[in-house]
């Protein structure tokens, strides 16, 4: 093929390449203007600490809170109950406390295998002061499951201590008409104080279903009334 002629080019003219230039500057000096301003911010701006990696920490696996005495054979769990609970010498008790042992109080498992030992295998002493009795119908709440089949083989006894006081009997002998606690057996009176207080005991039972507490208690005050010519002490013991 032959060769071709190239076309003849126009010169540019002077104003063109002066526009041209002037362009050119006008774009150089905006991106030095950007940046400026971008070199600015940088510097302004503050920089964000970089999170710090924690070292893993080991955790242990959660273990099952479990007593083990539960898994010790039943014959030794009792034998172990036994030596903690059961105190040959008897456990005394007054209104004030002790109240049950703290194995009692552990757990519902340990307190349903054990309560049974401690109050069918202990003797008890209930501390009495001034005829102030009342409190023992809490204690006769907690014994009462566990209480011997035959009255006679009953494991608790009474220590009275203080002075004849009409008022505490009187609130004694309402908790027992009430709530049927615990309370003396005075079937054979040793002293005058066992009769008078034996007498009230036997007046609320026989009263029992019969009347309300109101119609005991005018019955017990009538009886009351009626020591005057008998017993001076009992008489004037009204706590006032």
């Amino acid at each position: 093929m032959a060769p071709t002629r190239k076309p003849k080019q126009e010169p540019v003219r002077r104003s063109s390449r002066v526009q041209l230039a002037s362009t050119n500057k006008k774009a150089m000096a905006e991106k030095e203007a950007n940046t400026t301003a971008i070199t600015a911010l940088a510097v302004l701006a503050p920089i964000a600490p970089k999170a710090i990696a924690k070292p893993k920490r080991f955790r242990r696996p959660r273990q099952k809170k479990s007593c083990r005495l539960l898994s010790l054979p039943g014959e030794l769990r009792n034998s172990i109950y036994r030596y903690a609970l059961v105190n040959a010498n008897g456990v005394c008790i007054t209104s004030s406390g002790p109240g049950e042992p703290a194995l009692l109080r552990i757990c519902t498992a340990l307190r349903k295998e054990s309560r049974a030992i401690y109050y069918s295998e202990n003797n008890f002493r209930l501390h009495v002061h001034s005829y102030k009795g009342a409190w023992c119908a809490k204690f006769d709440a907690q014994y009462r499951p566990f209480q011997p089949a035959f009255p006679g083989k009953a494991r608790f006894g009474f220590l009275m201590g203080g002075e004849p006081n009409w008022e505490n009997l009187l609130e004694w002998v309402k908790a027992a008409f009430l709530s049927l606690p615990v309370r003396p057996d005075y079937d054979v009176p040793e002293t005058r104080d066992d009769h008078i207080v034996g007498a009230a005991f036997r007046m609320a039972d026989e009263l029992r279903g019969r009347v309300s507490w109101k119609g005991v208690e005018a019955v017990l005050k009538a009886y009351h009334d009626g020591l005057k010519g008998m017993c001076s002490i009992w008489a004037n013991a009204d706590g006032h």
